[in-house]
């Protein structure tokens, strides 16, 4: 009980909000490729609808970032759960009129939401009492258990309702960002910070010189890349092997478990170990997923990669965040955060863009062997941080 007593106001609402956001991005996932084929769209581009996704986080990701470190957190945290909410009606109005156009606009609109969404992180941080930041922001990931468990099953239970297909999905999205927006609102008005609003900063180059940004930029990226390259397809996957949308619900549940379940002992091993062994450990986990991908196409299979896939999400992800935000001096954190949620977005648009091709072309086991260019980046910065967490960084 101690270490939930000393986690802050923001923290249990900011984990709160994050668990309802990825209810609502899980419910997103696990129907809109299908919905698309559904819509006419082939297997090669059912992969589009996340794809504007990240296209629309891309665009606003950097001027959010750095309208929140001029006027704080809060505000653009409720008007990006309220875009979701508008962009799931425009979801909705474009999968009943059949068309693609409508359709792939709400999803780029989403993109403001999703992009939001990966700054609840560094809100945790920021506003975490002294000595209590790794704590709290493996706590905020350890919050996705409850949409792990609830995401799913809304989307199974909203799937054909009322004989319309994935109509229901969209408008239960809708109701969910909507709450989401009222969670916000309870946020103190004070976050960030004010030692977070921009301030001269004497190091020449700022953030890109920063010790540890681009080590940081180049985990965060390849950690996330696996993922997206594989979950993003898993939908589709399944179904070329006649599974039930109910079995790929539930293989997208563990999935969410490995990702969100290990957030309290990850905080943990962050302040014990630090972010270079575990980085290495999400990519030897990412290497497993590799291997398991060549096997026979069960649904134990599925299960078991998906599965070990967050894991290497949870442990990697973590670590890239603990050490960007250590690498960023007061100032530099909204151009910081900023640039390395770009680089980050910019590279899974690009994997979203390409993976429906590929495992039109390949198929999912062939789809593997572009893990390994991913993971190669990630164990090299994870062995480069062991060795700097050893002698301390500079700076």
């Amino acid at each position: 009980m101690k270490y939930f007593a000393e986690l802050n106001r923001s923290t249990w609402v900011l984990s709160l909000a994050l668990a309802l956001a990825i209810t609502g991005q899980l419910i997103l996932f696990s129907v809109s490729s299908l919905a698309a084929i559904e819509m006419g769209a082939s297997l090669s581009q059912a992969t589009l609808p996340y794809f504007f996704g990240f296209l629309g986080a891309l665009l606003t990701t950097l001027p959010f970032s750095l309208a929140m470190s001029r006027r704080g957190r809060k505000p653009w945290f409720v008007i990006a759960a309220l875009t979701a909410a508008l962009s799931a009606i425009i979801m909705a109005w474009g999968y009943a009129l059949g068309s693609l156009f409508l359709f792939f606009v709400g999803q780029t609109l989403f993109g403001l939401q999703m992009a939001s969404g990966f700054f609840y992180r560094f809100a945790v941080l920021e506003s975490a009492a002294k000595g209590q930041e790794q704590k709290s922001l493996g706590f905020l990931f350890f919050s996705g258990v409850f949409a792990a468990f609830l995401g799913p099953n809304l989307a199974q239970w909203s799937h054909g309702w009322e004989g319309q297909g994935y109509l229901g999905s969209y408008f239960l999205m809708t109701l969910l960002y909507l709450i989401v927006a009222g969670v916000l609102s309870l946020l103190p008005l004070n976050i960030p910070p004010k030692v977070l609003l921009p301030v001269p900063v004497p190091r020449h180059g700022g953030a890109l010189r920063a010790p540890g940004f681009l080590q940081a930029l180049i985990a965060g990226m390849s950690s996330y890349a696996v993922m997206t390259l594989l979950m993003g397809v898993t939908p589709m996957a399944m179904q070329q092997e006649q599974f039930a949308f109910s079995a790929v619900t539930l293989v997208i549940q563990w999935h969410m478990l490995g990702m969100f379940l290990p957030g309290l002992l990850t905080g943990r091993l962050l302040e014990k170990w630090g972010a270079g062994p575990l980085l290495t450990l999400g990519g030897f986990m990412y290497l497993g997923c590799f291997g398991l991908g060549f096997g026979e196409q069960s649904f134990w299979l599925f299960w078991g990669e998906l599965f070990l896939l967050g894991l290497g999400w949870n442990v990697s992800y973590l670590a890239a965040t603990s050490l960007l935000q250590r690498s960023l001096r007061p100032g530099e954190a909204g151009l910081g955060q900023g640039l390395n949620e770009m680089a980050i977005l910019s590279v899974n648009a690009l994997v979203l863009l390409t993976s429906g091709q590929l495992i039109a072309l390949l198929g999912w086991g062939h789809l593997h062997w572009f893990i390994l260019p991913l993971v190669v980046p990630l164990l090299v910065v994870g062995l480069q941080s062991q060795k700097k967490e050893k002698k301390g960084w500079a700076r």
